[in-house]
Order: C-alpha cells, then structure tokens, then sequence
C-alpha cells in the first residue's frame, strides 16, 4: 500500500511540473502533455486605449495612451489610427494635434501587436470643440480734438485683453469714420496702431476702431469717439488801399 501512495504522489508531482512522467502512473503521455500545457499557458494580451483631455479646443493637443496588459512580458509593437488628422507617435503614448482640423468627433484606433504575432486593439474619440475665444477692450483716440479742416488728424488705437492671459492682443485695427472706412493698422507688439488722417470735412465725426480678432482673442469695436472738425478761419481781408 505504501508503494501505491508513494507511485501515486510522484505521479502527480510528475504532472505538475511537466518534468518526469511515471509509467504505470495512470496517466499516458499525451495527456500529461495536454495537462502540461493547460496548466503553463499565459493569459491572452489586451489593450485599454484613452485620450487625454478627451475635449479640446480647436488647435490644441491631445495624448493618446494605450494600456497593455501583457501577462508573459512580451516586446510590443504599437501603432495608432485616426478617422481625420494623423498620430504621432508609435509607443505607448502618441500625440494629435488638431491644428488646421475641423471641429468635430475624432475615433483613435489603438493596436499592439505581440513578438509571438498575437494583437489587441481598442479605440477611443476626441472631441473637438470651437476655441473660446476672450473679450479685449478697444480704445481710440484722436488728436488734436477739435480738429481744424485741411489739417492732419492722428488716429490711434489700443487693445487690452481682459487678464485671463499674459497673450498681447495682434492683429488688424479698422478705423471708422460713421459707415466709411477711414484706414486700417495693425498692431505692434504692445497691442497699439495709428493712422494719420490727412484731413476731415467740416462737422461731427463719429470714430470707431474695429478690432479683427486673433485667435486668442475676439473682434471688437471700441466706443464711439466724436471728433469736432471746424472749418479753417478765413484769411483777413486786405484794408482797402
């Protein structure tokens, strides 16, 4: 009885590490192959694929991660697929830029491939939104105020943003003269512009500076600015002679 027992746990030590197979064990080869092979095998790989931030605004960037589970730590290869733009990027992070792209739904697909030829895929969607877009303030001044017909007026306009960024408002100022377009100038680096008028009719002037946008900031147009133009003084007339 002894020899039985001892036969039979050599059996079952023989099964389970797929070294030594006994023969009277009760068992044939083939079936400590198979109970071998069931009891090795590793789990299949498999991928989880985000992107983040899942919501951008136009002309921003998004990182797309894929998450591999791979249970035997096999080399992978990566690759990514977009439904419009391109990925950048063949590791377990890529990059999308959606500069120049249209606003909308963008569908990622993510793959890893094994060494041994196994793959997992997955997928996941960026949404791409309008940017907002902030509110600057539009200044314009003329000088001098009251002005005299026949002489020059210098125009001037400034833009401020609003604080939410250190960004300098640039870009294209319109100035206005009611629903007539007096001129245009653009911006320099502190955000300011002017135009000389070489003259203006006799009357009231009502002055606006347009504001074009960029793409941090929106249009906007400045208060109206009235500007006074008196006619020039006649010449004296000559005492008679």
């Amino acid at each position: 009885m002894r020899t039985i027992a001892w036969k039979r746990h050599l059996c079952y030590s023989a099964i389970a590490s797929a070294v030594l197979v006994i023969t009277g064990c009760g068992y044939s080869a083939k079936q400590a192959a198979r109970a071998t092979s069931s009891a090795g095998s590793a789990q299949p790989i498999s991928l989880a694929c985000s992107v983040n931030p899942s919501v951008v605004s136009l002309g921003q960037s998004a990182t797309i991660t894929s998450a591999a589970s791979n249970p035997a730590n096999l080399p992978l290869t990566y690759s990514y697929n977009a439904s419009s733009g391109s990925v950048s990027g063949n590791g377990s992070t890529a990059l999308f830029n959606t500069q120049g792209m249209q606003v909308g739904t963008v569908m990622f697909s993510c793959k890893i491939v094994a060494s041994n030829g196994e793959s997992a895929s997955a997928s996941t969607t960026l949404s791409i939104q309008a940017p907002v877009l902030l509110a600057p303030s539009v200044v314009i001044t003329a000088s001098p105020n009251p002005a005299i017909t026949g002489s020059p007026v210098l125009l001037s306009a400034s833009v401020a943003g609003d604080g939410a960024t250190s960004a300098v408002p640039n870009g294209t100022i319109t100035f206005m003269d009611g629903t007539a377009t007096v001129g245009t100038g653009v911006l320099d680096a502190k955000g300011t512009t002017s135009l000389t008028v070489p003259t203006l009719s006799p009357g009231s002037h009502t002055l606006q500076a347009e504001y074009q946008g960029d793409n941090v900031y929106a249009a906007a147009v400045s208060v109206d600015l009235i500007l006074a133009v008196q006619s020039a003084p006649s010449a004296p007339t000559p005492p008679p002679t």
